[in-house]
């Protein structure tokens, strides 16, 4: 195969990955969920990949 499967990101999809991971970790950390954290969650990551569309 010629194509090259390098994993190179931008500063901006690092730091959108860390702190994704950080809010996750911070909503699943208690071992319960509602419907409020879920829809933060989700809220998120609607948000991410609306910057990531724009940029």
């Amino acid at each position: 195969m010629e194509v090259s499967m390098a994993l190179i990101f931008n500063t901006y999809e690092i730091v959108a990955l860390g702190v994704t991971v950080i809010i996750a970790n911070k909503v699943c950390n208690d071992c319960e969920s509602n419907w409020l954290e879920g829809l933060q969650l989700v809220s998120v990551y609607i948000i991410l990949a609306a910057t990531f569309f724009v940029v």
